[in-house]
């Protein structure tokens, strides 16, 4: 029973920043969970620490040894990477909107609403009055320093705002700056004072050196960063579109369109060579090389939700099918999608209710208008025949591995067998109380399990056609309350059944999902649950809380 979670597929990027760090790890949040992909070996892989609720903001000490990553409700992990181990827990009092660490990694700066907190500074007074950067008409999205290349001085600061502005702003070096304010002056016979001058920027003074737009009107820039040993800044907007401009002169090198849907994260890596962007709407994650114009990576998850996933019989490989329409297949051991299939023009719903036979040359598919199960060849792609006899919508569908004989589960509460190659019609009815959701064979194809309403899983002989064994497990699969329900979760009738079954290699055990946080695994001989495993604990999904108004823990 030692399961652990080993991997999250079909989502990279689903909101907030990412991060790039030192060794081409890009980290990105995944509802509440932290997804970290190698960009040399091309692989990806969840880290194992769960909060309570989606992650809104990462990022990652300089040295590549710790990460913050805060949740919706403010609540904050500290990780330690290359553990994987959560080191501390705190909740801010505010809405975090930005982090980050110093250049040695000794304090972190967080951003809360309107306040600006450092922590673990222990010679930190503040008590000097800040330069106030005024003249933006909107929102600020970006503000970064730049640095002279040779002495590495400080001396120009670009803020950016939502309305598609970039203010640059310079370092202004006079003598009426009183040595109070933290002004050292060192004169040497060989250099001026502006080449020995020493100005702590919080005491300095700064005046606006010039205005420049992106002129992306009406869209709104949503993105932004800067990288000072290039004196670059790449932005994105809410139109799809990204800018790479060089500074200070405000020279576009790259204006190019990635989709139609807002940019939600942009950031480089150190060298300055890969731009990755990131679409929450989408799900979508790119790391781009701006030199060549070539993807590093390109991933995207599915746009609504996943309604059928099959492995390849090698276990290599995974196909999940949306309600976007898409077909996606994903290599398991790096975790990333290699093709996608966008052929459909409507919701992907049948791997449940598709089957082909274990030859290979015929396929099935269960209606749920007309109650038919159609039957196809493979190599000609003509209707060979329509079963008929069901009363209602078909909803599960395969075939035995060992005989050439076809299960079919209805709504009308029965479980048929059919003989697709005699044309012989239904040889078999197992009638049932409630309807029918899903049918599976045993691995030998002499045990058919089948899933009811009522949250039983009955179990047949599929030869002499008697009940084996039935599984009561409506409590054992009840899930959450919905926001949307009017009971409370253990008097709502939603989500106590099970829509998936799959058998064990040797076929002793049994393992059922259904719309529940849960998946229970069974003794079918005992007819007893040996464990529930839970399958997140992520309180910003619905159905996780068995009680509304309970609080997060």
């Amino acid at each position: 029973m030692n399961f652990r979670f080993q991997n999250l597929l079909g989502g990279p990027y689903r909101g907030g920043n990412v991060v790039m760090t030192e060794d081409a790890v890009l980290l990105s949040s995944d509802g509440n969970r932290v997804a970290a992909t190698d960009l040399f070996k091309f692989q990806t892989q969840t880290l194992p620490f769960e909060p309570s609720c989606n992650i809104s903001r990462i990022v990652a000490s300089p040295d590549g040894a710790f990460l913050l990553a805060v949740g919706n409700y403010s609540r904050a992990l500290f990780v330690n990477l290359r553990r994987r181990a959560v080191l501390h827990r705190i909740t801010f009092k505010r809405c975090v909107i930005a982090l980050r660490f110093s250049p040695d990694s000794s304090v972190i700066a967080v951003g809360l609403s309107k306040l600006l907190q450092i922590w673990r500074s222990p010679g930190f007074r503040g008590q000097n009055k800040p330069f106030l950067f005024l003249g933006h008409r909107d929102a600020i999205v970006g503000a970064f320093f730049s640095a002279e290349k040779k002495s590495g001085r400080v001396f120009r600061v670009y803020t950016v705002s939502k309305n598609g502005a970039i203010f640059t702003w310079n370092l202004v070096e006079s003598h009426d700056i009183d040595a109070s304010d933290g002004l050292k002056q060192q004169n040497n016979s060989g250099g001026s004072d502006a080449e020995n001058s020493e100005i702590p920027l919080h005491s300095a003074r700064w005046e606006l050196l010039k205005k420049d737009f992106f002129m992306q009107s009406p869209a709104k820039l949503t993105a932004c960063d800067y990288h000072r040993e290039l004196d670059m800044v790449v932005v994105g907007f809410s139109n799809g579109v990204f800018g790479l401009y060089q500074m200070p002169d405000f020279v576009c090198i790259h204006l190019l369109s990635i989709s139609r849907e807002k940019i939600t994260t942009v950031v480089f890596n150190k060298l300055g060579n890969w731009l990755t962007f990131g679409c929450a709407k989408l799900g979508q994650l790119l790391v781009w090389e701006w030199r060549s114009e070539s993807y590093i990576l390109k991933q995207q998850g599915h746009y609504f939700d996943v309604n059928c996933i099959a492995y390849s019989p090698d276990s290599q490989m995974l196909a999940t099918g949306a309600d976007d329409n898409k077909l996606k297949v994903w290599t398991v051991s790096s975790g990333f999608c290699f093709i996608t299939l966008s052929e459909h023009t409507n919701a992907v719903t049948a791997f449940v209710s598709l089957s082909s036979d274990p030859s290979g040359e015929v396929i099935c598919a269960g209606t749920l208008d007309s109650f038919e199960i159609f039957v196809w060849s493979m190599k000609t792609g003509r209707l060979l025949d329509v079963l008929g006899g069901h009363e209602g919508p078909v909803h599960g569908l395969m075939f035995s591995p060992t005989n050439p004989v076809l299960a079919s589960s209805s709504w009308d509460k029965t479980v048929r067998l059919w003989d697709v190659f005699e044309g012989k019609g239904a040889v078999e009815t197992f009638p049932h109380t409630h309807n029918i959701l899903t049918v599976v064979y045993r691995p030998d194809g002499k045990q058919l399990a089948c899933s009811t309403l009522d949250g039983h899983i009955h179990f047949w002989d599929p030869i002499d056609g008697l009940l084996m064994y039935t599984i009561e497990g409506c409590r054992d699969i009840a899930g959450g309350r919905l926001m949307t329900d009017r009971r409370s979760a253990s008097n709502s009738s939603s989500g106590k059944y099970f829509t998936a079954l799959c058998y064990s290699a040797d076929g002793s055990y049994i393992f059922v999902g259904g719309n529940s946080k849960y998946i229970c695994m069974y003794d079918i001989a005992d007819q007893v649950l040996l464990h529930r495993f839970q399958i997140t604990r992520n309180l910003s999904l619905d159905g996780v809380l068995d009680f509304l108004n309970v609080g997060f823990n």
